[in-house]
Formats: structure tokens, sequence, C-alpha cells
């Protein structure tokens, strides 16, 4: 295991390697990769070093959304030569996050948004990332789609407005956003 799947997301990955974007760049040199994978959060810097050492980097570019992933599986397909297999895991995929809530019509949909709160400020996730997908492929109407795209910054005004039926956030945030006076308003 290289010694990189001691983190505390390596359950996440079975018994693969995980190698933290921290790991210092002479590690992963030791690994002797012929190609090392990508996306737009390693630093320039690193990458630079990485290629210095003789390592081929492949940027696959920002972590999108489905969309972006199906593309990104295409790249890595077609990079190891087999664009074919690319091509038929993108269709099973995407078939299979069809098949999530593909039991609730559309009509009965809930509004929904991704919530977030750092400090005193609340952030989502919709239209045009991975947050947007789960809602959607999870059986939800992405209610924020409609106003705002990436990673939108609320208001306490902005959320009222939304007026989500159900709020989805991670575990940690669950306690912290019920408190809220603004978020006890919403119908969620």
């Amino acid at each position: 295991d290289h010694g990189f799947s001691g983190s505390s997301v390596a359950f996440r990955y079975g018994r693969r390697a995980v190698i933290s974007v921290d790991v210092e760049i002479e590690s992963i040199v030791s690994l002797a990769p012929d190609v090392l994978l990508v996306n737009n959060f390693l630093d320039v810097r690193k990458a630079q070093r990485l290629r210095g050492a003789g390592i081929i980097v492949f940027e696959l570019g920002p972590m999108q959304g489905v969309e972006r992933l199906l593309q990104q599986i295409g790249l890595v397909a077609a990079l190891v030569g087999a664009p074919e297999r690319g091509d038929a895991y993108a269709r099973g995929l995407v078939a299979r996050l069809r098949g999530v809530a593909a039991d609730i019509p559309v009509a009965q949909r809930k509004r929904a948004i991704y919530l977030g709160a750092y400090g005193s400020k609340f952030y989502g996730g919709t239209r045009g990332s991975s947050y947007h997908d789960v809602l959607t492929y999870g059986g939800v109407i992405d209610a924020a789609a409609a106003r705002y795209s990436g990673w939108p910054s609320y208001t306490n005004e902005d959320l009222l407005a939304l007026a989500p039926e159900v709020v989805v956030t991670n575990s940690r945030q669950g306690a912290l956003l019920c408190s809220s006076p603004t978020l006890k308003q919403l119908p969620a």
C-alpha cells in the first residue's frame, strides 16, 4: 500500500493506495509511475517538480459533476488505449445513476438544496457541481439551479426565497444548520 492508505478516508478505496495532496513529491517519485493523473487541486509547482523528475503528469481538469466526469473517463480510457471500455463504463455509470430515483415521478419530487455553513456564511452547490448531480440523481429538484451555478454563497434572504423542502448537507453540519434561526423558517 506504499504507506498511503492510512488516511481517514482510505476505507472509501478498499485496499487501494491513496495519495494525499499533502504527500511529499519524493514519495510519489519513489513509486516510479509512468503517468500520474491529477485534477486541478494539484499545485502547479508540485506538477512541475514531478515533470522534472521524468513523470508524465496528465491534468484531467476540474471536477465539476457527472458531465465532466464522463469526459474524464473518456480521456483516461483513450490514454490507456481502451476507449471502448471507457464508453461502456460511462454508459453503465449513467444507467446506474438514472436508476437511483427512477421510481419517483418528477411531479412528486421535492425541491432541495445542498447547503454548508462556514463561519457565519452559507454556501451551496448547484448546477455545474457534483452537488447538483447528487440532488438530481437522488430524486429531488435542485431548487437553486434556476438562479445559481457552481458554489454560490447564500444570504438569509436567498435561502428564504429558495424555500427548499429538503436541505442536504454533510453529517457534521446537520446540527449547526438546524440551529440557525433563518433555516428554522424554511419548509425543510
